[in-house]
């Protein structure tokens, strides 16, 4: 969240310069920011709260039908006909996606070695 760190240290640098009683206009100057942002970060009464948006897929209304299915072992292929069947368009490379987000991360490959066969004579 490297957004948020900008953002306190933002937030430090104009509390301690309004601290030292450095006029608006000059700490407006200093990082380029707008005199607003600058304003409401002054005079809030603690740290901000920065948040962060994740937009709504239209998948997410099947989420829990999607992950029932991972789980029995159906590939994302046959989901999107499951999904067709039922009226929901969406793209395959969508489905895809949001699926890799929700199924279960993929296993480790296993024990497996490289096969050393002595020169051929």
């Amino acid at each position: 969240m490297e957004g948020c760190s900008i953002i306190m240290g933002l937030w430090m640098k104009i509390k301690v310069q309004t601290a030292q009683d450095v006029p608006l206009t000059r700490i407006v100057a200093e990082p380029s920011i707008d005199p607003k942002t600058t304003r409401k970060l002054r005079d809030a009464p603690g740290e901000p709260a920065v948040t962060r948006w994740r937009r709504r897929s239209q998948l997410d209304a099947y989420a829990e039908r999607i992950r029932e299915r991972l789980e029995a072992g159906v590939p994302a292929a046959q989901l999107a006909g499951d999904l067709a069947w039922r009226g929901i368009t969406v793209a395959y490379p969508m489905l895809r996606a949001f699926a890799r987000k929700l199924g279960p991360p993929k296993a480790a490959r296993g024990g497996e070695g490289r096969f050393e066969a002595p020169p051929a004579e």
